[in-house]
């Protein structure tokens, strides 16, 4: 059984010479299984993505310096 629960936290790092990063990574449940559609975003933006079947997701941020990644799953 799929419960909602915080996902996932993560640091965003971009580098000094370049203000936009590509952010990927999956999303799972507690057990270790994807979970598709879920919603990943950076706080506070709206930049981000939903994730795939398997999960996964990616995106390109513009975003300089550290940020945290907000996953939701309904």
């Amino acid at each position: 059984m799929l419960r909602a629960t915080p996902l996932l936290l993560a640091p965003l790092l971009a580098s000094a010479a370049s203000a936009q990063t590509t952010v990927q990574g999956t999303v799972t449940d507690e057990a270790g299984e994807p979970l598709p559609g879920a919603t990943v975003l950076v706080e506070g933006t709206a930049t981000g993505d939903a994730t795939d079947l398997d999960g996964r997701y990616e995106f390109v941020a513009s975003q300089e310096g550290e940020a945290v990644l907000v996953a939701s799953f309904v």
